[in-house]
């Protein structure tokens, strides 16, 4: 499928390829090889055996398969798929496709960015950044809506609440239990959440649950603007 050239190109950059090289073949870049790589993930802790080695990769294993003169370069790695990063690419020319695998390894491409962006935006876990974006969205989406004007809470203002020490984990198939609650006021709560801004004051783990209870509030009233 590749020729001795094309081969040793893919060795030279540090790539492994595994195959019969008649009609099928499979790439892996190594972890730790420069170019492109994913954030780390638990898909990275799976040892994967290669000609009875053990290595790691930091990016998607590459097939490469050939059927009537056409080269088709696949990474699909979703069930059924195509997910985020899955492609299947035809190549007539054996040099294409070599371009393309090297583009997709160390140069900054489409498919490579759609696998990488899925993987941040999935994370378990959250940085300041993100919560600065996030939030910003907020406020500039409230700010082109309401402008200056003053938002009013509606009924819902005062509602039933679950104390944060309440909070559990909900085992499968288990019996509905009783929880108590108690009443959460939108207007007392954000009126604290003033008076600690006003005086420069930092938040502590209360007056979080009352910024989930105002956003709460917030997104009731997007549903009726929609």
């Amino acid at each position: 499928m590749l020729s001795i050239q094309n081969r040793e190109l893919l060795k030279l950059k540090g790539l492994l390829a595994s195959g019969n090289n008649e009609n099928r073949l499979t790439v892996i870049k190594p972890k730790g090889i420069p170019g492109n790589s994913l954030p780390e993930n638990n898909h990275f802790n799976i040892t994967i055996i290669w000609n009875d080695d053990e290595i790691f990769t930091d990016c998607p294993v590459i097939r490469l398969e050939k059927s009537n003169n056409k080269i088709s370069v696949i990474c699909w790695d979703w069930t059924p798929g195509p997910g985020p990063g899955d492609f299947c690419v035809d190549f007539e020319s054996e040099d294409d496709a070599v371009i393309f695998l090297l583009n997709y390894y160390f140069e900054n491409n489409d498919f490579f960015n759609a696998r990488k962006q899925y993987i941040i935006q999935s994370r378990n876990s959250i940085n300041v950044s993100d919560l600065k974006n996030i939030f910003n969205k907020i406020i500039y989406q409230f700010e082109n809506q309401f402008s200056d004007s003053e938002i009013t809470f509606t009924d819902r203002g005062t509602f039933n609440k679950i104390p944060i020490e309440n909070w559990r984990i909900t085992q499968k198939q288990e019996d509905k239990i009783p929880i108590e609650t108690q009443m959460g006021f939108i207007k007392h709560e954000v009126a604290e959440l003033r008076k600690k801004v006003d005086n420069e004051i930092d938040f502590e783990q209360e007056d979080l649950t009352y910024i989930a209870d105002l956003l709460n509030e917030l997104s009731f009233l997007l549903k009726t603007k929609v």
